[in-house]
């Protein structure tokens, strides 16, 4: 997963390359995430977080919302509720980036 997105996000040679790896990665962070839960944390963290901020277009801001949504939830700092998101810690993770 780092490989792809060093080379799609990071180091793309066209912007088609970073918005199908953005769509990719949202895709994966869907309603039943494939990846791994135990490895969101550290991928948001070391890899979308270091992503240069001017680089993300809407679908890389979708992406971001995902991954933000979802680490956060595993970290009891959001609450899911029904269609909505409740705070339960002001230390969002990923909360700087914005």
């Amino acid at each position: 997963a780092k490989q792809i997105w060093k080379c799609l996000a990071e180091n793309a040679v066209f912007l088609c390359d970073r918005e199908a790896c953005f769509k990719w990665y949202s895709k994966l962070m869907g309603d039943e995430p494939d990846l791994d839960p135990d490895i969101n944390k550290d991928f948001f963290e070391n890899n979308v977080l270091q992503l240069d901020p001017s680089l993300l277009t809407e679908n890389g801001m979708k992406c971001f919302e995902r991954f933000f949504k979802a680490v956060n939830c595993r970290e009891g700092k959001l609450v899911a509720k029904r269609r909505a998101y409740m705070m339960d810690d002001l230390e969002l993770i990923g909360l700087d980036y914005l």
